[in-house]
């Protein structure tokens, strides 16, 4: 949430003093509509030999801010839209999932489902500082 935050406050949000330039200033009302994606390259060895390993990770959410008090203190419902998972390696088959796709997943995909599912569009109550 930290890297999320960070994003909304360059890019949807107003700076406050430049002697506070890292307070966040969100209003009750606003909603925002966020997509983080991870790309990772990983290489694990053993034994002499490597293995190589590339996955992207995609989530989207909405932010709903619901509250904000006299201190600044944010009060918002997160909700996760949607998940895409991609994962390559040269030793087994590549492994897609998405969270949109109307055929249900079998293998890997099946079991990512089974845990993100109850996740997606579960509201879930955040409250976050001013400073993120």
């Amino acid at each position: 949430s930290c890297l999320i935050a960070a994003m909304i406050f360059y890019l949807a949000t107003p700076v406050l003093a430049a002697s506070d330039q890292l307070r966040i200033a969100l209003q009750p009302g606003q909603a925002f509509q966020l997509k983080y994606t991870q790309v990772t390259q990983q290489t694990t060895e053993y034994d002499g030999k490597s293995i190589e390993m590339n996955s992207t990770m995609a989530m989207e959410m909405t932010w709903r801010v619901t509250d904000v008090d006299d201190a600044g203190m944010t009060t918002m419902t997160q909700r996760f839209t949607r998940f895409q998972i991609e994962m390559q390696s040269a030793q087994t088959d590549p492994i897609k999932y998405d969270s949109a796709d109307e055929i249900d997943p079998t293998g890997y995909a099946y079991e990512m489902d089974k845990t993100l599912e109850p996740l997606l569009n579960a509201d879930i109550e955040v409250t976050m500082s001013p400073r993120g």
